[in-house]
């Protein structure tokens, strides 16, 4: 199931440590489209439908309708995330099926329908199943746009990045254990002590400087313009 990129030092540890996260390099490495694209649309499918949504059945269907309607598959991870968060809590969905349907993946007659059935009070898994079913349609679009030069240039791309992110894994785990283990000692009562004493000698180093350019600067300024042009004199 793809998922979305998740954040923060735990987050970036699993982005490399889970397999499951590494699955939207592997989706799109038999895609036309870019990870980057994917990985957005897929965090759009799990911020409005959770993981009953973001699922590889689910962006599929999205990747389908995208490489139909020559539509970004980001965009269309949104407008469809949003129209299944609203039929899922039994809310109007004009916006979203009016924007799917300027899209080009949603018909009239087929939001006529969808929204009737709304209106009649079906359940909303039943109305997300009615329209999902006009996507599944559309299955093998992708596979077509695999095929053309910008598909395949794609499809290389995303080969390159899954190579990139196995082979930086080892490394990255590495560096995630030296800054794990730094904020493990940021957090004990013993380093705040530490940086409270540095502080501290700061201070009074500042107080000490301050007081030695009042008291003596003038002086020592004056020591080094009567040694410069002694030494130039001679």
């Amino acid at each position: 199931r793809p998922r979305a990129r998740r954040w923060g030092l735990r987050g970036a540890r699993s982005w490399f440590a889970d397999p499951e996260c590494l699955a939207p390099f592997e989706f799109a490495k038999k895609t036309p489209f870019e990870t980057a694209p994917i990985i957005e649309a897929s965090r759009f499918l799990q911020l409005f439908g959770k993981d009953a949504l973001n699922t590889t059945e689910n962006l599929t269907r999205i990747g389908n309708a995208s490489a139909t309607a020559q539509q970004p598959i980001e965009q269309l991870g949104f407008w469809i995330g949003r129209l299944y968060a609203a039929m899922q809590g039994g809310q109007p969905f004009g916006e979203a099926s009016m924007r799917l349907q300027e899209m080009g993946v949603l018909s009239a007659e087929t939001r006529t329908e969808l929204e009737a059935m709304q209106k009649a009070g079906v359940d909303g898994e039943v109305i997300w199943q009615t329209y999902a079913a006009t996507l599944d349609k559309l299955d093998g679009a992708m596979e077509k746009q695999a095929g053309t030069w910008s598909g395949l240039t794609s499809t290389i791309s995303d080969i390159v990045n899954l190579t990139a992110a196995n082979l930086l894994a080892p490394w990255f785990e590495q560096a995630k254990d030296a800054m794990a283990g730094l904020i493990e000692a940021a957090e004990t009562d013993t380093f705040e002590q530490k940086i409270q004493t540095w502080v501290d000698k700061s201070e009074d180093l500042a107080i000490a400087f301050r007081k030695w350019v009042e008291e003596d600067g003038a002086a020592f300024l004056q020591l080094v313009i009567d040694t410069s042009t002694q030494g130039g004199e001679l």
